[in-house]
């Protein structure tokens, strides 16, 4: 929740109010000033408090009369509680609360509770009198339909009584029934005290009589609760007043420190109601998040209350938790074993991404979800939305030892049931269809029903029930209810099924999904790259991404089979403290997906160390072809051969062809910022730059590939065809001249229908906005502090920021020519308008020129050192060296964030901008180069705004005139920023591109069946290229000595086969648990592995992230995903499926 402290009368500076931060000015002044008018609804002290007048309510305790009167035996007290109580009795003589008595026929204790901020709270022991006074039956409100009613309002303020059950007087007869004893006297309430039995039902009446016009409109109100909501901001001063002219009216006075007024969030019994829908208490996760293991049957019951205080948020929670109840049964001893620990961490997994939920439309249908495991049953309400579904709420039961025992279907019945029960009210308000592929209709209308299934036919007859037969499910948060009985669990049988099927007239269709690869079933995946800053974590987010969307549709269509996705890399034997060496490794935060690491080989046997990827040619033919070879290792670890190649950068992609070749499967590739567009007249200048960059031997393979490829994917359009101004990447191999070596009169056709577009995102569990402040990740903060403003320097930073309330521009990318750090910072020197406004911190690369391996950032470097000096930038620039982790360079985005800063991307072109998605996901306003994919992300003016890398002047006046704008209109920065988020969430996400990427491999894999001839003509001439000039130029690079062990010495690289998954599909893949996760090294070809080692000071722990599995020195070269193939069969099918 976000709001600032309002001071309302500066003669009382102590009085504050909190007021939502992210109001516009003229509805925060309209409220300020509201509540400036109504102070005198406030109490700043007991003293203010008037009281409501008995006229209207007084509490009756109505005490049974046979109940005899009892008088507690008095208890003793240390002297520190003592003295407590004595200042809490003190207290309420001195306002009235309370009054001596003498011979009082009820007498109870003092009971002294320690609050969490270790301060004491004194209450009474009212339990004897409590069972003498029969329940109110005042209903109290449904605290569900409250929340559902709540959600998805514009603006929100609440409102918190001050002692709210003290402003209610007790009945003069019923005063004296409260008394209790102190060391100082006997006392006994005038005011209604916490602890009686019905103290909550008579504020209920209270509020209820008071709001009674507002309630359920623009009120909700729970006891001493209060909230008021608007689906309009321009309507909440109004609704604010009629409340405040109740309170007026009753002399009811609020607690300004537990108010919050226009707020767009906040907390409401016990749940985040926000206006995208309902979510989970940050700090119930938080509880959940940092339990530790137990160690005793109490600790397990304090973890298993934490879980019932969010089982509206958890799918299948007592499948989840099955094993903990287990621990708590009686007779059974504390036994803690490592499959215990394995639900608990699998839990918090779960609730680190608690799903969100939404409320249901008024008078809208909504599906009702079951399913039956082994140890429950369990259901989720959910509503059709745009074209995913929402859940509403999920239910899950235990089953009793005889519920064991029921049948399948009585099982199934039995969700229903229990699902009607605890979600009744939304049953009778709404028309409930219970998606099921098994007849229960037809089972509760059998007319020999008896016993419970005639109950519960009876019970259910009351609510508008539809049965409906699954189709797929739309919503990764349905994935546990895709199936109606977990594996391993008895289906209803055939006869079963058939037996009441003779009632049953309506038509169904089932639908089934298969996936086929040499085997015949299971699903297999391969990935490839070997390039760039941030290469390393896209490729394993995209792994990630594709793991989860296949699941999700293996899920939907009703499947258990198992998805196998592999990275493949290169083996490194000089590892140098790396993982490079390592040949099979499990990918983090995945299931099924690993790295596969194959050596380079030469005749003199296996490379033994780094390479740059400028000299990696010589090795791609026999590390994909030759045996022992990449392709044979795919085989051999898949039992089979996979189902697509994605290739990713020059050399991925050519080894990707060349294994795609063997293996007759779909290729696809991965569009990069190609050379060619990078390196201005490279074609023509080719000899001057080919033993430093090796030209001829890239744009050859990125012929070859691009042609071989069956699609390619893109990640902006200019990638395909450019601009007016300047061509796109691929458009450039449409016709060009490399002098002495041949020319190209049709490279490529950029209207070739292969070419697809589906652009990448960022991890959004790292990249998220700055105002969620719940998930930030605070314990970096320390560190970000001393990294942007610690004055000394060091091997981490260099020069400093003297005026820190200056906001920031930022940015972050290798120290290369084409990123253009230097001229960002050579254009912040020139411009005194703009140094004025904003500091400059940038994050690129070494400070020694002497540390980097790579020619063209060594110049950057000595131009970075010479830049600073002579426009004397220090005091205003920070230069950061090359940072690598990500979750702490996420939190860095947000600090920048909040200093009301900006990220700015200069390079002279850039293929797409990752570093510009994570920015905008972190919510900080973008200024793009027109050059490039960014352009495409950013929509000039709305949600950034786009600048001109070889007009610095131009670009640094439209940064000033942005910052100067911001001093002049508050709002004006946070509406770039809001308008940057939506254009991530609509186009730029992991969800949308794996999406993207599956139906491609589906399309182009069948297109490349029906289209053979065609490609066997093309492929000829492919390999003609191949054959006679890509080999004889890779051939003659040199390849170093020393390099490669003698053959008698090479590396054994016999692959650990994949365990797969038993018939049960109990038995997860493995997993990876890094022993001591820290910092790695940016993942990037310009630095040698050997630099993983320069700083062991600095590789603390951290939080476990992708890029553990994978160092600078073996990046990803290959991957491969499985086609999925829609299967319908009609109902005359059922049993041959069965």
């Amino acid at each position: 929740m976000e709001y600032d402290q309002v001071v309302l009368d500066p003669k009382h500076p102590d009085r504050k109010v909190f007021v939502g931060a992210t109001l516009t000015p003229d509805i925060k002044n309209s409220i300020i000033s509201f509540l400036q008018e109504h102070s005198d609804c406030f109490a700043w002290s007991h003293e203010d408090m008037v009281g409501i007048d008995p006229n209207i309510i007084s509490h009756k305790l109505n005490v049974d009369p046979t109940f005899k009167p009892v008088k507690q035996k008095r208890r003793k007290f240390a002297p520190e509680r003592n003295k407590v109580i004595n200042e809490e009795v003190d207290n309420l003589l001195k306002t009235g609360k309370i009054r001596e008595v003498k011979y009082p026929d009820w007498l109870a204790n003092v009971v002294v509770v320690q609050k969490k901020n270790g301060k004491w709270r004194v209450c009474i022991d009212f339990t004897d009198l409590n069972k003498a006074c029969p329940k109110d039956p005042f209903p109290l409100p449904h605290i569900d339909a409250m929340v559902d009613a709540t959600a998805g309002h514009e603006l929100l303020t609440f409102m918190d009584a001050y002692s709210g059950y003290n402003q209610i007087l007790m009945h003069k007869d019923d005063q004296e029934k409260t008394a209790f004893m102190t060391d100082k006297g006997i006392y006994c309430y005038k005011v209604m005290p916490f602890g009686l039995e019905n103290a909550g039902s008579t504020y209920q009446r209270l509020v209820n009589r008071m709001f009674k016009d507002h309630l359920g409109r623009t009120m909700e109100v729970y006891i001493d609760d209060m909230l008021v909501k608007s689906e309009r901001s321009q309507d909440h001063i109004q609704h604010l007043k009629q409340s405040f002219d109740i309170l007026r009216e009753y002399k009811m006075k609020l607690n300004p420190t537990k108010c919050s007024f226009g707020v767009r969030a906040g907390k409401f019994l016990g749940y985040m109601v926000t206006q995208r829908g309902i979510e989970a208490s940050p700090e119930q996760i938080k509880a959940i998040l940092e339990i530790q293991s137990p160690r005793t049957v109490k600790e397990v019951q304090k973890l298993t209350g934490r879980v019932a205080a969010l089982n509206r948020f958890i799918s299948r929670s007592s499948d989840k938790c099955h094993l903990f109840y287990n621990v708590l049964r009686k007779n059974k001893g504390f036994d803690w074993t490592k499959a215990h620990e394995e639900a608990l961490q699998s839990l918090k997994k779960y609730m680190s991404n608690p799903p969100l939920l939404t409320k249901p439309i008024e008078g809208e249908s909504l599906q009702l979800y079951l399913a039956v495991s082994k140890n429950a049953v369990s259901a989720v309400l959910v509503r059709e939305g745009d074209q995913h579904q929402q859940p509403i709420y999920y239910i899950s039961k235990s089953f009793l030892d005889a519920e064991t025992r029921y049948t399948s279907m009585e099982k199934l019945l039995l969700g229903l049931v229990t699902a009607a029960k605890k979600l009744r009210h939304y049953f009778e308000s709404h028309h409930i269809i219970v998606v099921t592929n098994y007849p229960l209709k037809i089972v509760l209308r059998k007319p020999e029903l008896t016993g419970r299934l005639a109950k519960w036919s009876i019970y259910l007859s009351s609510f508008d029930l539809t049965y409906q037969p699954r189709t797929a499910i739309k919503s990764q948060a349905l994935a546990d209810f895709v199936a109606e009985f977990s594996p391993g669990i008895e289906e209803p049988s055939y006869d079963e099924i058939s037996n009441v099927m003779i009632h049953d007239n309506e038509p169904w269709t089932m639908h089934v999904d298969g996936a086929s690869n040499a085997r015949g079933s299971g699903l297999g995946v391969v990935l490839k790259s070997s390039h760039g800053g941030n290469m390393v974590v896209y490729i394993l987010d995209q792994v990630k991404a594709l793991e989860e969307e296949i699941i999700l549709r293996i899920k939907q269509q009703g499947l258990n089979a198992k998805p196998r996705i592999l990275v493949v890399s290169r083996l490194i034997p000089d590892a140098q403290g790396t993982k490079c060496n390592v040949e099979m490794e499990p990918i983090l935060n995945t299931m099924h997906s690993h790295i596969l690491r194959v050596p380079f080989r030469t005749s003199k046997g296996v490379l033994r160390q780094w390479v740059s990827r400028f000299d990696i040619y010589p090795y791609l033919e026999q590390f994909a072809q030759a045996s022992p070879d990449a392709a044979s290792k795919v085989v051999e670890v898949m039992e089979g051969k996979p189902d697509l190649i994605l290739g990713n950068y020059t050399d991925g992609n050519i080894v990707a062809s060349l294994m795609a070749r063997k293996l007759g499967v779909t290729q696809g590739t991965i569009a990069h910022a190609l050379e060619k567009t990078k390196y201005e007249d490279s074609d023509v200048n080719w000899k001057k730059f080919d033993k430093k960059y090796h030209f001829s031997c890239q744009f050859t393979a990125d012929l070859i590939s691009m042609n071989a490829a069956d699609f390619i994917i893109t990640s902006t359009f200019q990638e395909i065809a450019g601009s007016k101004q300047r061509p796109g990447q691929y458009e450039s191999h449409a016709a060009f001249t490399m002098p002495g070596l041949c020319r190209v009169v049709s490279g490529i056709n950029v209207f070739d229908p292969k070419f697809n577009i589906a652009s990448p995102g960022a991890e959004q569990s790292v990249y998220f906005p700055f105002t969620e402040k719940e998930k930030r990740f605070t314990s970096f903060h320390p560190e970000i502090e001393e990294l942007l403003f610690k004055k000394e320097d060091n091997d981490e930073h260099r020069g400093y920021l003297t005026d820190r309330t200056k906001p920031i521009i930022f940015s972050m990318a290798r120290l290369d020519t084409v990123k253009n750090i230097t001229g960002l910072v050579e254009w912040y020197g020139k411009n005194k308008r703009l140094r004025s406004l904003v500091n400059l911190v940038v994050v690129a690369g070494f400070f020694d020129p002497s540390k980097s391996k790579d020619r063209e950032e060594m110049a950057e470097i000595k131009k970075m050192h010479e830049l600073i000096e002579k426009y004397k930038l220090k005091g205003q620039i920070r230069w950061i060296a090359a940072q690598t982790d990500r979750n702490r360079n996420g939190e860095l985005y947000r600090c920048i964030a909040d200093s009301r800063g900006a990220f700015v991307q200069p390079a002279l072109y850039e293929a797409f901008g990752l570093t510009v998605i994570e920015a905008m996901n972190c919510g900080l306003p973008t200024f793009v180069t027109n050059q490039g994919g960014p352009a495409e992300i950013v929509v000039d003016g709305v949600s950034g705004y786009h600048i001109d890398p070889n007009n610095g002047d131009e670009s640094t006046n439209k940064i000033a005139d942005f910052f100067t704008k911001c001093k002049v209109e508050e709002e004006y920065w946070d509406r770039v920023s809001r308008a940057g988020l939506q254009r991530i969430y609509e186009c730029y996400t992991w969800e949308i591109y794996a999406k993207k990427a599956l139906n491609m491999g589906a399309t182009y894999g069948f297109w490349k069946q029906i289209n053979k001839e065609n490609k066997q003509a093309k492929q000829r001439y492919i390999d003609l290229l191949y054959d006679l000039q890509f080999k004889k130029l890779a051939n003659a690079i040199e390849i170093p000595d020393g390099a490669t062990s003698k053959p008698q010495q090479q590396v054994q690289t016999a692959p650990t086969k994949l365990k797969q998954p038993t018939a049960s599909g109990t038995k997860p893949p493995p997993t990876v648990v890094p022993q001591a996760p820290g910092k790695t090294v940016e993942p990037k070809e310009t630095q040698p592995p050997k630099t993983v080692l320069a700083k062991p000071d600095k590789l603390i722990t951290r939080e476990p992230s992708l890029l553990n599995s994978v160092t600078t020195a073996g990046k990803p070269l290959i991957i491969l995903v499985s086609v999925m193939i829609m299967v319908y069969a009609s109902k005359s099918l059922y049993r041959y499926f069965k």
